[in-house]
């Protein structure tokens, strides 16, 4: 009677740990698939940090770049302006903490001939959106003589789609209020979206 009852607690102690080994084997082969698939996202984001960290300084150190210009009166009614050479210089004047910004020419370089315009909305599934996200565009974009404009708008759950669109709008109807000072042509204007982006572009067109 020893005996068997020793031999039934011992099967019982080793149940959980043949459970495991069998669970493991019986997914071993996803599992590996998985790691694989880790390591290649691992190895495809160090090969792109280079160009990234480049991207990031630029964004942040050229000069052809003005950042978190306030186009409306909530907290992301930003836009960063990307100017391209030969654009004329401007100054920003901003009456009060949530006024929207007034740009005011100072110098007229280069061609007198307008530059055509694009405005871009990024996506971010309404959630994460963020105008940075625009500057690898936005700098090709520029290197081709176009004056840009990435647009931040009220995420979810700061603000309702109707919300975001009235962002995106109000932005586009300041850039074509200072289309001249930023030496654009108005009406060579473009406005671009990528995800939910495009679909509150398309939103404020209607």
């Amino acid at each position: 009677w020893l005996a068997r009852e020793a031999a039934a607690r011992a099967r019982e102690m080793l149940l959980l740990p043949v459970l495991a080994v069998r669970l493991f084997i019986s997914v071993a082969p996803t599992g590996m698939l998985w790691v694989r698939k880790l390591c290649q996202l691992v190895l495809f984001s160090v090969l792109l940090l280079p160009g990234f960290l480049q991207v990031v300084a630029w964004y942040f150190l050229s000069p052809a770049v003005v950042r978190s210009v306030r186009y409306g009166r909530h907290q992301r009614n930003m836009l960063d302006l990307y100017l391209p050479q030969g654009a004329r210089a401007i100054e920003l004047r901003q009456v009060g903490p949530r006024a929207a910004a007034e740009v005011v020419a100072v110098e007229d370089a280069g061609e007198a001939r307008p530059r055509p315009l694009v405005v871009f909305c990024p996506g971010g599934v309404w959630m994460i959106g963020y105008k940075a996200w625009g500057a690898l565009l936005a700098r090709t974009l520029m290197q081709a003589g176009f004056v840009v404009a990435c647009v931040d708008y009220r995420n979810y759950p700061l603000g309702t789609v109707s919300q975001m669109e009235e962002d995106v709008t109000q932005a586009v109807r300041w850039v074509l209020d200072n289309a001249d000072e930023l030496g654009a042509d108005r009406a060579r204007i473009s406005l671009v979206g990528q995800s939910a982006g495009a679909h509150l572009s398309a939103l404020s067109l209607f």
